[in-house]
């Protein structure tokens, strides 16, 4: 079945919680017509029936507005690795691939999103895409996971820095590690080029976790911050390792030596 006869035999209630992401799409062209079978377009995400990129309208309208003043290629060489922490369903891992053909790793709590990863990852190239289904942290704990139950894609190990925190419920929790434990037994001392960090306030506690690969590799990081005091928790921990920032919107940054 074509995606677009797909499409046309859903109800309204099916079409409103589509999610407007799907990697591959991005990643073979920006054709409208794309030959997929519904099995590949629903997938069961925290207990719910949700159907993916109903609203597809091609990358243009998700890439930041500052990706292609980035030089990803440049950055990453032919031998530095990727990091996308907090990858959600990896569209901008398959971006950043499609530009340099690096090696990337993908870290994402949601248990079911890793579903769609590992999916990206043979449609892409697996010997190069890696999905690590851990959390990152400053230590090694087990920490609660929750999840918007507006948005069931939105994980979070920090609730208490939501208005709104009645929202998340609390589901399990989830294994983290620092970045540095694992520079062997996952990245296999390959040298980071760059990373890319967006975990919903746990940012600070990420890098905390990764100062000894930060100091020996000095990658540039995007980051975000959007919250009060969510940038000053990141520069004090990287300003002191020499890195400089650029901010590249209201709550997007990068930082550099």
């Amino acid at each position: 079945m074509k995606l677009n006869e797909y499409l046309s035999n859903l109800n309204f209630k099916e079409k409103v919680i589509f999610f407007p992401q799907l990697p591959f799409l991005f990643y073979k062209s920006r054709i409208k017509k794309v030959p997929l079978y519904a099995t590949d377009l629903i997938v069961p995400i925290n207990g719910q029936k949700t159907v993916l990129s109903l609203l597809w309208r091609g990358p243009e309208n998700y890439v930041p507005v500052w990706f292609s003043k980035i030089d990803f290629k440049a950055v990453l060489g032919d031998e530095k690795i990727f990091l996308d922490i907090g990858s959600n369903i990896g569209l901008f891992s398959a971006m950043v691939f499609k530009e340099t053909k690096a090696n990337v790793y993908l870290f994402e709590i949601n248990p079911s999103i890793n579903k769609l990863l590992k999916r990206m990852a043979k449609d892409l190239d697996k010997s190069k895409i890696n999905i690590f289904g851990g959390g990152l942290s400053n230590k090694k704990c087990k920490q609660n996971i929750s999840f918007d139950s507006n948005f069931s894609l939105m994980g979070t190990l920090d609730i208490d820095r939501y208005k709104d925190k009645n929202n998340f419920k609390t589901q399990g929790q989830v294994q983290v590690y620092t970045l540095d434990s694992l520079s062997k037994s996952l990245l296999q001392d390959k040298k980071i080029g760059m990373i890319k960090l967006d975990v919903e306030g746990w940012e600070d506690k990420v890098l905390m976790g990764a100062k000894k690969l930060l100091k020996r590799d000095f990658p540039q990081i995007l980051f975000e911050a959007n919250r009060p005091g969510d940038f000053e928790k990141c520069e004090k921990i990287l300003k002191p390792i020499g890195y400089k920032f650029f901010k590249l919107s209201e709550t997007d940054w990068l930082a550099k030596i």
